[in-house]
Order: structure tokens, then sequence, then C-alpha cells
């Protein structure tokens, strides 16, 4: 039973070994410790959650994972080597993102009862053996593969293994006007936090830490001043002089808390408008999917038709032939001979195409045929073969065997092969139709509960926003009645 409260995230560092030590080291790396409730503790490297949330975006395609804090550019190492990834502020960054990240999950309708973060939070458990399961390592390595409608075999739905996998530019033929719209209000969501609301506030945080830094010179000058004048004055201005260092501090404070409770989370939004333009590709690619396998169907089915018709008119020829044959049984008869003869003219030689004539001459004339005539009569000369004839007859050969010698064969086992790819589509059109149909509720459901979720946390960080400069002004405030008062005392010459 996981606590939905989830407390604070610790920092350590440790070594190869995982015991606490002290200053970090080249070899060193960095722990956060999860205190979940008063119940226990376990112990995480940053590379661990990242492998948590990679593993839950495959799990589950269809919904808006957290995010966690970035890693550091390359160009950040270079720069700053490994000071970078030890100093306080980023340090305090992470622990409260991951936090963050964390909460959200515990919290999640889905999430939360998935058995990978119950693990992940289970003190005593290698995580590395989790990374290695049955329930990871048979899904599917891209989740267009997975099928939500296969529960049993959610992660060996063999079905979908030969659907081509679409490319992300390829526009739908018939979108969905419903998901149109959501694709352009995140877009629209995306641009607004990332390129308005987070820019200008770093601008301003920016600007702040820079006004405390021209306030803490500022008092220093007064703090001196003071020591040059005498009496109420010289009271007077080191009372501005503190309320300068007091307005100093009060600034300070107020951009660290601006950073963690306004820019952080309005920078989280940020990042999860890109995770739910994921899910809606995802989406897309699967209503792709869809298109695609439908219209090879229609092809087949077209195919099959054309392939039946040809079928149908070849067998009412058939029909036609046998009728005429048995009408007039010499037909068949004259046809064959005059296929004979004109075999004989493309393939043998003057000599034997006059024997030809003159065994048509015989045949018209009403003298028997070769078979009816006395074996001596039968003996003919042998054929004479020459180089050229050789070569023909046997590239004659060759070409009938490429060639369709039965076409109504061919044309029925064509039939058979489409009726099965027909077959294969129809299971695959059915199955990618009921996926598409949970895809889209269970897309749905996630962005209702986010945008719920965003309407909580945009409330929480107006009203942080709000207190952290009322508690601002108001140190102001106090540090400058002072001033009011002792400059007061300041005799008026």
């Amino acid at each position: 039973m996981i606590d939905s409260r989830l407390g604070s995230s610790g920092s350590g560092h440790a070594n190869g070994s995982d015991k606490p030590g002290g200053s970090s080291s080249s070899s060193g790396y960095i722990v956060y410790i999860v205190r979940v409730g008063d119940k226990w503790e376990v112990r995480h490297r940053y590379s661990e959650f990242e492998s948590l949330r990679r593993a839950l975006q495959r799990l589950y395609p269809t919904l808006i994972i957290p995010p966690i804090p970035e890693k550091h550019s390359l160009t950040q190492y270079a720069v700053l080597q490994s000071r970078t990834k030890d100093e306080p502020g980023t340090i305090a960054r992470r622990k409260r993102m991951l936090q963050t990240f964390l909460n959200r999950l515990v919290r999640h309708p889905i999430l939360a009862s998935e058995h990978i973060l119950h693990r992940f939070l289970e003190p005593g458990v290698a995580w590395s053996e989790v990374l290695h399961s049955p329930c990871l390592t048979n899904l599917p390595k891209n989740p267009l593969h997975l099928s939500p409608s296969c529960v049993t075999h959610r992660a060996t739905a063999t079905i979908l293994l030969s659907v081509p996998i679409p490319s992300g530019l390829q526009p739908l033929r018939q979108p969905d006007p419903r998901w149109v719209e959501c694709e352009y209000f995140t877009n629209r969501f995306a641009s607004t936090f990332h390129q308005s609301i987070e820019r200008q506030e770093r601008r301003v945080a920016k600007k702040w830490a820079e006004i405390a830094l021209d306030y803490a010179e500022l008092g220093a000058v007064y703090n001196g001043f003071s020591l040059t004048e005498v009496d109420a004055l010289a009271g007077a201005l080191e009372k501005v002089g503190q309320a300068v260092d007091s307005t100093f501090m009060a600034t300070n404070r107020m951009v660290g808390q601006l950073e963690a409770d306004v820019t952080e989370p309005l920078h989280e939004y940020s990042q999860m408008a890109g995770e739910i333009k994921q899910v809606l590709k995802y989406r897309n690619l699967k209503h792709l999917q869809l298109e695609h396998v439908s219209d090879s169907l229609q092809r087949k089915r077209d195919l099959l038709d054309d392939l039946e018709i040809a079928d149908l008119e070849a067998r009412r020829l058939n029909q036609v032939l046998e009728r005429d044959e048995s009408v007039s049984p010499t037909t068949p008869q004259s046809t064959r001979h005059r296929i004979r003869r004109h075999t004989i003219d493309e393939h043998d030689g003057p000599d034997r195409k006059a024997d030809a004539e003159g065994e048509n001459d015989r045949e018209a004339a009403g003298e028997p045929d070769e078979a009816h005539r006395p074996q001596a009569n039968t003996i003919l000369p042998p054929k004479r073969t020459t180089l050229g004839s050789s070569l023909i007859h046997r590239l004659s050969y060759k070409f009938h065997g490429v060639i369709d010698v039965d076409p109504q064969a061919t044309r029925r086992n064509t039939m058979t092969k489409t009726k099965d790819q027909m077959a294969i589509l129809e299971e695959q059109q059915e199955l990618l139709t009921n996926d598409l149909a949970l895809i889209n509720s269970a897309v749905q459901l996630d962005l209702d509960q986010f945008q719920r979720q965003k309407v909580r946390d945009l409330r929480d960080i107006l009203l942080a926003m709000a207190k952290i400069h009322i508690e601002w002004a108001r140190k102001n405030k106090e540090a400058w009645v002072e001033v009011r008062d002792e400059v007061n005392q300041i005799p008026n010459c």
C-alpha cells in the first residue's frame, strides 16, 4: 500500500558502494533519498528516475507521464565541469522536481496502481532486475505494435506486427475535428507557457536578482556614509543602510521562492505540453495505421472483384466454345490445323511449309489424314534440324515456362491468396478500430484529468506568487517604517 503523502526527497553523495560520503569526487554520484510517509525510505539515482519514466511511457502511451528535471547538456559540463551537478541550487531544484514527479504518479488514478511504481518505492529491490522483468522485456519496441484491445496478450499482439509504421509527417485523410481542435489548443497552450509566460518569468527573476545585488552594494554605501556623520544624521543613515540590506535579503529570498513556487511549476507545464503532443501524435499514428489498413483492404476487394469478373467471363467463354463444339464438331479440328499451319510457317523452313500446304490440299480434297494412311505412307524423311531452329525451340521452351500457360489456374490461385490477405486485413481493421476507440477514450479521460489538475495547480501558483510578493512588501515596509521613525528624529534646522 502506497501512502499518497510522499515526504521530501533528500540527497546525499555516495560512492560506488552506495555508502554516504562527504564531498563528491570524480568517481562519486548523487543518490536521492525518497521517504514514503513515515514507513520507509529508498535511495535512487537520477538515471533510475529516468528509466522509471521511460518504462511508464512504454506501458501507457495514452497517458501524460509527468516530466522530470532535464539532464545537463554537454556544454554545461564542459564549461562548469563537475561543479554543475554538485551545485546546491541544482541539487535542490532536482529534489523538488523529482518529488513533484513522484507525487503526481501516486496521485494519478491509473499510474498509482502500477506495480512497476510499487517496486520503485519498495526498499531492498534491485531496480535493474525490475527493468528486465517480463512485463517490460515482452513489450514491443514500437508502441504502435501494442494493442490495448488485446488484454490477455497485451505484450504480444502479433497481428499488428505486419502493419506498417506510418510516418509522423503524413497527414490524416479524414481527421477527426475534435482531435484537430485538441491539437490546436495544445499548440497554443505550449506556445503560451514556453514562449510567453515562462520566458517573461525568467526575465523578471533575473532582473530581481540583479536588483538584489544592487541593493547589497547600496546598503554598504549607506553604512559607510553613516560613519562620516555624527549624531542623529549618522543614526538615520545607518538605519537607511540597514533597510536597504533588509530589502536585499527580502528580494533575494523572493527570487528563490519565485523560482521554486512559480518558475519551476510553469516550466513543468511547458514540458507537459510536449508530453501531450506525444500522446496526440501516438493517437494520430494509430489512426493512420487504420487508414492504411482500410485502404489496403479496399484495394484487395477491388482486385478480387476484377478477378471474379474475369473468371466469370472466362467460364462464359468456355461454355460458348463447348456449345459451338457440340453444334459443329469440325470447327475445332479446322481450328487446330490452322494453328498448326501457322506454327509451321513461323518456325520451319520452306520445305516443311510446302509439305504442310500439300497436306492441307489433301485434307481439302477429302484425302485421309496421316493417322488413317497405310504405314508405308506414314514414313517421312528425317526432319532437317538447323542451329537456328534448335535455338528457337529452346528459347520457346524457356519462354513458355515463364509465361502463364494456365491463366485460369493462376487466376484462381490469385483469388485464393487475395481472400487470405483480405481475412488478415479485416482482422487488423477490426482490431485497429477497437484500439482507436479505446485510445480516444483513454486520451480524453487523461486530458480531462490533466485539465482539472492544471486549474488547481495554476490556482496554487497564482496564490503563491501573491503571497511571496505580499511577504516581500511586508518585510520592506517594516524596515522602511523604522527608517521613517529614525529620520523624524533629525532636527529640522
